[in-house]
């Protein structure tokens, strides 16, 4: 049907003049106008809970000019918003101090906070199966209980088989019992999954609006740990080398190289076959192709809600785009940039690391504190990261292991596959720092060549890299902390900690300094070799293989950096 000849917003109306256009309706024929709108509100508050939608037939008149009597018919609508919010305490005892052996009860809460009765409520209780023990619930037992690595799974298909169905604006309550089997502290999380209302609507999942904290009663036992520090005011700077000729580089002017339609750029990746930049600009909504031999855009591409992290499949001649708003990995063709999947794999998806010989690209999901394993263009497997605020992740591709870090509960681990399954490394749990400090691990990077594991982070306001030596799946052995340059501070929104990237050519590993506006070269006897000014607030870094170029974004500026990898 033809658009409507008058589009009245403010009154609500639709208006066509003749609807037989050049024709006529003849006797015992209809005219069926299909109308699609979209719902903004609930009518909850309306009478009856209803909105009525009113056709109206007026001044037809047939083929002798007779005016036909008007005529009208409606249609109720009833527009609803279910949502769910839950939580989780600890109640006995109140203050969370249990000693070792002893019990711990947490009470987890869920209230119906939209305007329909949910009907279906699965629920997740997540804890650190090495500090506590399930014992017991006070509604039917779980569904599932799962234990990988370090990591515990409490799972209900349905708590209102217990509970009941749950009325607008109502609130439930049971309760989950652990047994204190080590002396640490921990926290306890509960999510709910997909739920269903009366009228067969889901409600997306949620995290829980507050967490359970557990201390042990006695004090944690630490062991002393003196840091191996490389001073980098000892080391002798390298002058910043000059390229070479014949790289096909266009160097940037001083303050980086402005990038149209690049709003807040995020992730940053390489495709070496192409010799072509990916950038990802959160705020357009926009995957961004630069070409660095001319630092021109040469193609955009619309993404979902915030675009994060970029990876390139050299293999498949694919892009990987990691949506943070919109619960999703997107696929592009790398020459056309055309959308070859959208692939769900839950809230908040971040960074990302590939095994291309595996076609596998595995992302952080961090509103599930876990991992998505995605082959090809589904997702093959999800992993619990082992702890709370999952964040760091690194790929080592000669043995298809990821390693992924947890900001909140400062603990890292190693993921392999075996017998088509990925599994938990149960012989090495990453811990970064001094046990006894304050301290938030941010992103991992790892080098094949010589086996080593770098671990950015912070700990009481200064930041650092670990180096960890990777003998093998158990055996992890840390070998330096590197003083780096400042990334802010941990509640700063716009903190950085993510950008860190190997050199496989050089072996060099490079860190952006988000709030000094610089960037620590460390080399690979562990040493500092340069600190390279880049301009305001660099964030990710990607290496060019074939130029030896790092690339830097510089988030305040909306801008590229680059510089030459000859240190």
């Amino acid at each position: 049907m033809p658009a409507p000849d008058v589009v009245n917003a403010t009154n609500g109306q639709l208006h066509w003049n003749d609807l037989t256009g050049s024709g006529v309706l003849k006797p015992n024929e209809s005219i069926v106008i299909a109308v699609g709108f979209i719902a903004k509100a609930s009518t909850d508050k309306e009478p009856n809970k209803q909105t009525i939608n009113v056709a109206i037939v007026s001044g037809a008149t047939d083929v002798n000019n007779v005016v036909v009597p008007d005529r009208q018919d409606d249609a109720p609508v009833r527009i609803t918003n279910p949502a769910i919010g839950i939580s989780k305490r600890t109640t006995s005892p109140a203050n969370g101090i249990v000693a070792l052996g002893e019990e711990v009860v947490f009470t987890i809460r869920i209230t119906n906070k939209g305007d329909t009765t949910l009907v279906k409520i699965p629920v997740q209780d997540i804890y650190e199966a090495n500090i506590l023990e399930f014992v017991r619930t006070n509604i039917s037992a779980p569904d599932r209980v799962s234990v990988q690595g370090n990591a515990g799974e409490l799972f209900w298909d349905d708590v209102t088989t217990d509970l009941g169905d749950l009325a607008p604006g109502a609130s439930a309550e049971f309760q989950v019992t652990f047994k204190l089997i080590a002396e640490q502290h921990t926290v306890n999380l509960v999510n709910t999954g997909t739920s269903i209302d009366e009228n067969g609507d889901t409600v997306d999942p949620v995290t829980g609006e507050s967490d359970a904290n557990v201390e042990p009663a006695q004090p944690p036992k630490f062991d002393i740990f003196v840091p191996i520090v490389t001073n980098p005011s000892k080391e002798t700077p390298t002058p910043t080398p000059t390229p070479p000729s014949g790289t096909g580089e266009e160097d940037c002017p001083p303050g980086g190289c402005p990038i149209d339609s690049l709003i807040h750029p995020k992730g940053i990746a390489v495709h070496d076959g192409q010799q072509m930049i990916y950038v990802t600009s959160r705020d357009t909504d926009t995957l961004i192709k630069f070409d660095p031999s001319t630092n021109k855009v040469v193609g955009t591409a619309p993404t979902g809600d915030e675009p994060w992290d970029v990876v390139v499949n050299e293999n498949t001649n694919e892009i990987y785009v990691s949506m943070f708003a919109s619960r999703s990995v997107w696929v592009y063709d790398a020459n056309t940039l055309a959308v070859k999947a959208k692939i769900d794999v839950g809230e908040n998806p971040a960074l990302m690391e590939i095994l291309p010989d595996l076609n596998t690209v595995a992302v952080v999901v961090r509103g599930i504190n876990g991992v998505a394993l995605i082959k090809g263009h589904s997702v093959q497997q999800y992993m619990p990261a082992g702890g709370r605020g999952a964040y760091g992740i690194a790929a080592d591709p000669v043995n298809n292991h990821i390693m992924v870090m947890n900001r909140d509960t400062t603990n890292g681990w190693i993921l392999y596959l075996e017998n088509g399954s990925w599994r938990f490394s149960d012989a090495v749990e990453l811990r970064v720092g001094n046990e006894s400090a304050r301290r938030s691990p941010f992103e991992l990077a790892y080098n094949p060549n010589n086996n080593r594991l770098y671990a950015l982070y912070i700990s009481e306001n200064e930041w650092f890299v670990d180096v960890f030596e990777k003998k093998s799946l158990t055996e992890v052995v840390r070998i330096a902390t590197i003083p780096v340059g400042n990334s802010g501070t941990v509640k700063d929104p716009n903190v950085g900690g993510t950008g860190l990237a190997v050199n496989l050519k050089t072996n060099n590993v490079f860190v952006a300094n988000t709030a000094d506006g610089t960037v620590s070269v460390i080399g690979p006897n562990n040493q500092v070799l340069d600190t390279v000014t880049v301009g305001p607030d660099p964030y990710e870094l990607a290496i060019n293989p074939t130029t030896q170029y790092v690339y830097v974004t510089l988030r305040a500026g909306n801008k590229l950096a680059k510089f030459f990898d000859g240190f």
